[in-house]
């Protein structure tokens, strides 16, 4: 039986250049087909960015099978703010799929998804803190509807859930209630793996730097998009 699967992501400024890398590489090596990618983005309408600028590379690098969603800022205004921490529970209310694979922007998906289990909800879980990892997500019809929606927003806005969507996960979801997924899923870039499968580009505080194999994969990976780019006649020069 064929799941019906989307992606997702979060794209804003600062991760723009990331997400060109993770776009392209989903669309050629998930191995899950043509299947639509959700983008949740905020347009601040001033001269520094306006995803509408740049949407026609983001269309070149996934096939135009991009679906672009504007977040709604007041409902993710918290202490004067619009917070792009939060803006993954907009997954909980993409309707229509049996799956929804939510993936941070600053991913390479480096081979096949075909394996990613069918769950309810499933994460990473992430030693030593002890929580589930947010990188990675995958959200089954149990929980794609608008009542969960809204109770993660509204779980988002107790005065000591505060920081970004991994927090209020963790606190709103009991621990039986989520599937581990393999750390292949949501390898961080401070780890090391046999199988990875979402290589995470982490910066923490701790975490070290990048190490030079690390480094010369995102480059390689870079240097595709803007050939990709130049190809279809839409490459902008920026910093990566």
């Amino acid at each position: 039986m064929d799941i019906k699967t989307c992606f997702a992501m979060v794209i804003t400024s600062n991760y723009f250049p990331m997400a060109q890398v993770a776009l392209r590489s989903l669309r050629l090596n998930s191995g899950l087909g043509d299947i639509p990618c959700y983008v949740f983005c905020f347009d601040r309408n001033d001269h520094y960015w306006s995803i509408d600028s740049r949407l026609d590379e983001l269309m070149v690098l996934y096939d135009n099978k991009l679906i672009v969603q504007r977040v709604d800022a007041k409902k993710y205004a918290q202490h004067g703010k619009v917070w792009p921490g939060y803006w993954s529970h907009e997954m909980f209310n993409i309707k229509g799929y049996d799956r929804v694979i939510f993936t941070d922007a600053d991913i390479i998906c480096l081979g096949s998804l075909t394996s990613v289990p069918v769950v309810d909800l499933g994460m990473v879980w992430e030693e030593p803190r002890n929580q589930f990892f947010v990188g990675f997500v995958v959200v089954g019809k149990k929980y794609l509807n608008t009542e969960t929606y809204e109770a993660v927003l509204k779980h988002q806005k107790k005065p000591e859930t505060w920081g970004r969507d991994q927090a209020v996960y963790n606190e709103y979801f009991r621990k039986d209630e989520v599937t581990e997924l393999d750390l292949k899923y949501n390898t961080v870039t401070n780890k090391k793996s046999d199988d990875i499968r979402m290589l995470h580009y982490i910066y923490k505080s701790g975490s070290g730097q990048l190490s030079p194999e690390y480094q010369k994969l995102w480059r390689v990976h870079a240097l595709a998009v803007d050939a990709e780019l130049k190809g279809a006649g839409v490459f902008r020069w920026h910093c990566r």
